[in-house]
């Protein structure tokens, strides 16, 4: 992403619109997608990943995400346990140790910084997340 052109001003007018915008970079069996434009709400300094799922899925997760910590009025914390974001199944909150090395980019564009990022962890079809050694690694999601 440049800092100027029209990437950026699709990503400013999706913020204005929907209050973030959701970026999907990488391969497509790798994608890493995140949020941007959750920073720039009031009480907000952080913006949401999640690796490995396809786009929409991602999205969709992303976007349910910042809705229960919204809603539920919640700042994220290291283990945070979500359980609105999909039907059935808990999700957590893993802090991304340096995101910086990881392809923010649009948020370093937009921000003129790196603001914290956290990782949503999905659960394997048994509701075990990455960061468990039990988690089946057929359900693919590395943490960053």
């Amino acid at each position: 992403m440049h800092a100027a052109g029209e990437p950026r001003r699709a990503i400013e007018g999706l913020i204005r619109k929907w209050g973030h915008a959701v970026v999907s970079v990488g391969d497509p069996r790798l994608f890493l997608t995140y949020t941007v434009g959750l920073c720039d709400r009031p009480g907000r300094q952080y913006e949401l990943a999640v690796t490995g799922q396809s786009a929409s899925t991602a999205g969709a997760v992303l976007n349910a995400t910042a809705d229960q910590l919204l809603m539920d009025a919640l700042d994220p914390v290291a283990g945070l346990e979500l359980d609105t974001v999909i039907d059935g199944f808990v999700v957590k909150l893993h802090q991304v140790p340096a995101p910086d090395q990881h392809a923010f980019d649009a948020m370093r564009v937009l921000y003129g910084h790196q603001p914290t990022v956290w990782q949503v962890l999905l659960p394997d079809r048994d509701g075990v997340v990455p960061d468990v050694p039990t988690y089946q690694q057929a359900f693919f999601q590395p943490l960053l």
